[in-house]
């Protein structure tokens, strides 16, 4: 294998391994944002987790799959977060999976105003990239991550989730290149 081969490899391992720590992190950490917030209001925050579908079991598949996934760099990743209507019944496909290195994809399925799908893509650094990019690109995908994720938590308040008008589901999918079908992680539909 070329030395360049190898420099790439090793920049797409720590892209992954950057990407999916944070991903990890942020949603654990969002969550435990949302009980503290949500303490004050005198809710119950044992049900918050199940509310979120990120139950014990559930989060701990997720460390398996992202320790898994950081030693196969070469996976395709996309994190989705689909919002719709509550109610709608229209399948959400599994949108584009484009390489790792290429693009990651947060794809929401309808506005809050049943307007048209909005797809957001984020470019990720190439394995030619210095590895302050990767830097660069961790900073900015977290903060994309909270933003996302606050959606989720603040959706439909203060009615709360029998009366939100919207629904939202995540996925964390990655799958290999000799694959067809993609494994998806542990994120249900979370209704909101």
């Amino acid at each position: 294998m070329a030395a360049m081969d190898v420099a790439d490899d090793k920049v797409n391992q720590l892209a992954s391994e950057t990407i999916l720590k944070g991903i990890e992190g942020v949603l654990l950490h969002r969550l435990e944002d949302a009980h503290l917030e949500r303490l004050g209001r005198g809710t119950d925050t044992r049900s918050e987790s199940a509310r979120f579908g990120l139950t014990t079991p559930r989060l701990d598949k997720l460390r398996a799959d992202t320790s898994s996934w950081a030693k196969e760099p070469d996976r395709p990743l996309t994190l989705e977060v689909h919002r719709r209507p509550r109610g709608h019944t229209d399948p959400i496909g599994p949108g584009p999976s484009q390489s790792l290195s290429e693009r990651w994809v947060f794809a929401f399925a309808r506005s809050k105003q049943g307007g048209a799908a909005d797809a957001r893509e984020m470019a990720l650094p190439s394995g030619k990239q210095l590895i302050s990019e990767l830097r660069k690109f961790h900073l900015a995908a977290s903060v994309l991550l909270r933003s996302v994720f606050a959606i989720a938590v603040t959706m439909g308040e203060p009615a709360g989730p029998p009366d939100s008008p919207e629904e939202v589901s995540y996925r964390l999918l990655a799958s290999h290149p000799s694959r067809e079908s993609p494994h998806a992680a542990s994120f249900p539909d979370a209704a909101m």
